[in-house]
């Protein structure tokens, strides 16, 4: 007597047997900096693992895949600068102070995890979230590093790799840190938060859960200009910066006025072109007035380059004298 299994009952078995026995990785895209960008090792740039974490982060979230060697290390320099204004200081940042910064200035959110199991790392992954670590540097035996590593030192683990059971970290620390590996029990032993006196050793276990979903600190100013985080991130202004432009009014006054925060509106020169974001109307400036080009068949004739309309407000758009329409 034959038996006969029933095709879907044979198809869901196998698919059960699949799901039970695979082994899963998973790896974002997590652009990686050195935390000296320029390679000069030297201060602050030997110290900030841990703005470069934050910085990395920042990239991914916004998608921005590569900074120069000249930008990161000013976007670096920034970030200390800041640091020295809020904390008083910018070495060694605990957890805490990192998620703090975090969620007062940069355009994403972060929350300090106690204790966190494997799993729970992994789980962020999966949903998109790199993870922030602080570690006693010298735990992590890295061939690379001079001295044995850093007493203190901060990375993002940016994947996992269960089959060779291991993370895939951006290590700021090494010129070799794109997509370096340390195995999992390599770094859940090293994950220890800042103490000082080099005792980082000694530090609890924590790290920093990141989320481009703001929800803590959206009513947050961190740079006191009158814009709330959750505002600055609409209109795109620096979450650093009081005034964005630098045209000598903070972007909390611009917004309330109608103009716009992001660009210097009266330093705009001659035969810039113009367009407000809520009208198709293209105007051509020149001195102090505005032209409208009237089709699109004289702005091809002008070989003007769309990608370089500049985006006014409204109010500074109405403002200007109306010139003669651009017909041919």
């Amino acid at each position: 007597m034959s038996l006969t299994i029933p095709k879907l009952v044979t198809s869901s078995l196998i698919l059960s047997l699949l799901l039970t026995s695979s082994v899963f990785a998973q790896d974002l895209k997590v652009p990686f900096i050195l935390q000296a960008p320029e390679h000069h090792w030297v201060q602050p740039f030997e110290d900030a693992c841990e703005e470069t974490s934050i910085l990395m982060v920042n990239n991914f979230y916004k998608q921005i895949n590569k900074l120069s060697e000249k930008q990161a290390a000013n976007a670096i320099l920034k970030m200390v600068k800041f640091e020295n204004k809020h904390f008083g200081f910018n070495k060694d940042t605990n957890a805490k102070q990192t998620a703090e910064f975090i969620n007062l200035f940069l355009p994403y959110e972060a929350k300090v995890v106690e204790n966190p199991t494997l799993e729970m790392i992994k789980i962020e992954i999966d949903v998109q979230h790199p993870v922030i670590v602080p570690v006693y540097g010298k735990a992590l035996k890295n061939p690379f590093f001079k001295n044995g590593g850093p007493d203190y030192h901060m990375v993002v683990i940016s994947g996992y790799d269960d089959e060779k059971n291991e993370f895939i970290v951006q290590e700021p620390g090494v010129g070799v840190g794109k997509n370096y590996r340390y195995t999992y029990t390599t770094l859940t032993e090293a994950n220890h938060d800042f103490l000082p006196k080099n005792n980082t050793k000694n530090g609890n276990k924590v790290v920093i859960f990141t989320t481009p979903d703001i929800s803590v600190s959206r009513e947050t100013d961190g740079d006191n200009d009158g814009l709330l985080k959750k505002d600055e991130i609409i209109f795109n202004t620096d979450l650093m910066n009081t005034d964005t432009d630098n045209d000598k009014f903070t972007d909390g006054v611009e917004v309330i006025n109608n103009y716009s925060p992001t660009i210097n509106e009266q330093r705009l020169a001659n035969n810039t072109l113009l367009k407000s974001a809520n009208a198709p109307e293209i105007y051509l400036l020149q001195n102090k007035q505005k032209k409208h080009i009237l089709n699109e068949n004289v702005f091809i004739k002008h070989k003007w380059d769309f990608k370089k309309i500049i985006i006014v407000s409204d109010k500074f758009l109405n403002n200007l004298k109306v010139g003669a329409t651009i017909i041919k």
